[in-house]
Protein backbone atom coordinates (compact mmCIF):
# COMPACT_ATOMS: atom_id res chain seq x y z
CA UNK A 1 0.00 0.00 0.00
CA UNK A 2 1.29 3.15 -1.11
CA UNK A 3 1.31 6.25 1.36
CA UNK A 4 1.54 9.36 0.40
CA UNK A 5 4.01 11.95 1.69
CA UNK A 6 1.60 13.89 3.95
CA UNK A 7 -0.02 10.58 5.81
CA UNK A 8 3.23 9.07 5.96
CA UNK A 9 4.06 12.38 8.61
CA UNK A 10 1.02 12.64 9.94
CA UNK A 11 1.15 8.68 10.95
CA UNK A 12 4.61 9.56 12.59
CA UNK A 13 3.78 12.97 14.18
CA UNK A 14 1.25 10.33 15.74
CA UNK A 15 3.49 7.99 16.69
CA UNK A 16 5.68 10.51 17.84
CA UNK A 17 2.69 12.38 19.98
CA UNK A 18 2.06 8.35 21.62
CA UNK A 19 5.93 7.98 22.37
CA UNK A 20 5.55 11.70 24.39
CA UNK A 21 2.62 10.32 26.21
CA UNK A 22 4.28 7.46 27.49
CA UNK A 23 7.51 9.10 28.58
CA UNK A 24 4.65 12.07 30.11
CA UNK A 25 3.06 8.82 32.02
CA UNK A 26 6.48 7.43 33.46
CA UNK A 27 7.19 10.87 34.51
CA UNK A 28 3.77 11.10 36.59
CA UNK A 29 4.52 7.30 37.72
CA UNK A 30 7.67 9.12 39.13
CA UNK A 31 6.37 11.68 40.55
CA UNK A 32 3.52 10.01 42.17
CA UNK A 33 5.91 7.06 44.07
CA UNK A 34 8.41 10.20 45.06
CA UNK A 35 6.04 11.75 46.54
CA UNK A 36 4.66 8.91 48.28
CA UNK A 37 7.96 8.00 49.30
CA UNK A 38 8.71 11.47 50.68
CA UNK A 39 5.72 11.73 52.79
CA UNK A 40 6.42 8.52 54.21
CA UNK A 41 10.05 9.65 55.19
CA UNK A 42 8.99 12.56 56.97
CA UNK A 43 6.05 11.13 58.61
CA UNK A 44 8.59 8.19 60.04
CA UNK A 45 10.85 11.17 61.34
CA UNK A 46 8.08 12.21 63.11
CA UNK A 47 7.11 9.66 64.69
CA UNK A 48 10.81 8.50 65.32
CA UNK A 49 10.58 11.73 67.14
CA UNK A 50 7.81 10.98 69.14
CA UNK A 51 6.45 14.45 69.70
CA UNK A 52 3.14 14.50 70.54
CA UNK A 53 0.47 17.19 71.06
CA UNK A 54 -2.27 16.80 73.98
CA UNK A 55 -6.10 17.66 73.26
CA UNK A 56 -8.45 17.78 75.69
CA UNK A 57 -5.78 15.81 77.61
CA UNK A 58 -5.31 13.62 75.19
CA UNK A 59 -1.83 12.88 73.66
CA UNK A 60 -1.89 12.53 70.39
CA UNK A 61 1.63 11.49 68.04
CA UNK A 62 2.39 14.36 65.49
CA UNK A 63 1.94 12.42 62.32
CA UNK A 64 0.46 15.19 59.67
CA UNK A 65 0.13 18.65 58.95
CA UNK A 66 -2.68 19.52 61.09
CA UNK A 67 -0.92 17.97 64.08
CA UNK A 68 2.86 19.46 63.37
CA UNK A 69 0.99 22.88 62.85
CA UNK A 70 -0.84 22.50 66.26
CA UNK A 71 2.21 21.38 67.72
CA UNK A 72 3.58 24.57 66.26
CA UNK A 73 1.17 26.41 67.78
CA UNK A 74 1.37 25.42 70.99
CA UNK A 75 5.18 26.07 71.65
CA UNK A 76 4.77 29.71 70.39
CA UNK A 77 1.98 30.17 73.07
CA UNK A 78 4.03 28.78 75.58
CA UNK A 79 7.49 30.92 74.54
CA UNK A 80 5.97 34.01 73.69
CA UNK A 81 3.32 33.91 76.37
CA UNK A 82 6.28 33.00 79.30
CA UNK A 83 9.09 34.72 78.23
CA UNK A 84 7.94 37.70 75.05
CA UNK A 85 9.57 37.97 71.82
CA UNK A 86 12.82 36.86 71.57
CA UNK A 87 14.10 40.17 71.10
CA UNK A 88 12.95 41.80 73.62
CA UNK A 89 15.00 39.13 76.23
CA UNK A 90 18.02 40.05 77.63
CA UNK A 91 21.12 38.80 76.88
CA UNK A 92 22.11 36.99 80.32
CA UNK A 93 18.11 35.52 80.95
CA UNK A 94 18.40 32.30 81.86
CA UNK A 95 15.06 31.10 80.12
CA UNK A 96 17.44 32.07 76.28
CA UNK A 97 17.88 28.77 75.97
CA UNK A 98 14.66 27.03 76.64
CA UNK A 99 13.42 30.02 74.17
CA UNK A 100 15.65 29.44 71.21
CA UNK A 101 14.48 25.49 71.70
CA UNK A 102 10.96 26.55 71.46
CA UNK A 103 11.71 28.25 68.26
CA UNK A 104 14.32 25.21 66.76
CA UNK A 105 10.60 22.83 67.75
CA UNK A 106 8.75 25.15 66.25
CA UNK A 107 10.77 25.56 63.08
CA UNK A 108 11.24 21.86 62.35
CA UNK A 109 7.67 21.01 63.01
CA UNK A 110 6.84 24.07 60.29
CA UNK A 111 9.24 22.78 58.17
CA UNK A 112 7.59 19.06 58.49
CA UNK A 113 4.36 20.30 57.32
CA UNK A 114 5.67 22.42 54.92
CA UNK A 115 7.70 18.76 53.47
CA UNK A 116 4.35 17.07 53.94
CA UNK A 117 2.04 19.96 51.78
CA UNK A 118 5.31 19.30 49.12
CA UNK A 119 4.79 15.89 49.35
CA UNK A 120 1.20 16.03 48.75
CA UNK A 121 1.92 18.93 45.83
CA UNK A 122 4.34 16.21 43.55
CA UNK A 123 1.95 13.36 44.28
CA UNK A 124 -1.03 15.78 43.03
CA UNK A 125 1.09 16.56 40.11
CA UNK A 126 2.19 13.41 39.16
CA UNK A 127 -1.23 12.16 38.81
CA UNK A 128 -2.17 14.82 36.80
CA UNK A 129 1.39 14.56 34.50
CA UNK A 130 0.20 10.48 34.28
CA UNK A 131 -3.98 11.78 33.26
CA UNK A 132 -1.96 13.91 30.20
CA UNK A 133 0.21 11.28 29.13
CA UNK A 134 -2.67 9.37 28.89
CA UNK A 135 -4.03 12.02 26.75
CA UNK A 136 -1.43 12.30 24.56
CA UNK A 137 -0.99 8.73 24.14
CA UNK A 138 -4.81 8.31 23.22
CA UNK A 139 -4.50 11.47 20.43
CA UNK A 140 -1.46 9.61 19.16
CA UNK A 141 -3.12 5.94 18.55
CA UNK A 142 -6.20 8.08 17.22
CA UNK A 143 -3.77 9.80 14.82
CA UNK A 144 -2.34 6.91 13.58
CA UNK A 145 -5.30 4.74 13.37
CA UNK A 146 -6.98 7.73 11.06
CA UNK A 147 -3.84 8.27 9.03
CA UNK A 148 -4.48 4.38 8.03
CA UNK A 149 -7.69 4.15 7.29
CA UNK A 150 -7.15 7.45 4.79
CA UNK A 151 -4.06 5.53 3.55
CA UNK A 152 -6.30 2.32 3.19
CA UNK A 153 -8.79 4.41 1.45
CA UNK A 154 -6.61 6.22 -0.83
CA UNK A 155 -4.90 3.18 -2.27
CA UNK A 156 -8.68 2.05 -3.00
CA UNK A 157 -9.22 4.90 -4.91
CA UNK A 158 -6.50 5.13 -6.65
CA UNK A 159 -5.39 1.51 -7.60
CA UNK A 160 -8.75 0.04 -7.59
CA UNK A 161 -10.04 -2.77 -5.18
CA UNK A 162 -7.60 -5.26 -4.41
CA UNK A 163 -8.05 -8.31 -6.95
CA UNK A 164 -7.04 -11.95 -5.62
CA UNK A 165 -6.16 -13.94 -8.87
CA UNK A 166 -6.21 -17.61 -8.51
CA UNK A 167 -2.39 -18.21 -8.31
CA UNK A 168 -2.07 -16.02 -5.50
CA UNK A 169 -4.53 -18.20 -3.39
CA UNK A 170 -2.75 -21.41 -4.55
CA UNK A 171 0.84 -20.21 -3.15
CA UNK A 172 -0.83 -19.25 0.27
Amino acid sequence: MKMLPRTRITRYVGIAISVLGMVVIALGVFFVTEGFAAKSEVQAALAEEQVTVTIDEVKVPVADQETAMAMADVIKGHTLGRYGPWQDMERDDPNRATMLDGLALRNSLTLARMALDVSDLVTGLGAALALIGAGFTATGAVIVGLTGKAAREEAIATDGPIKLTPGYAQAA
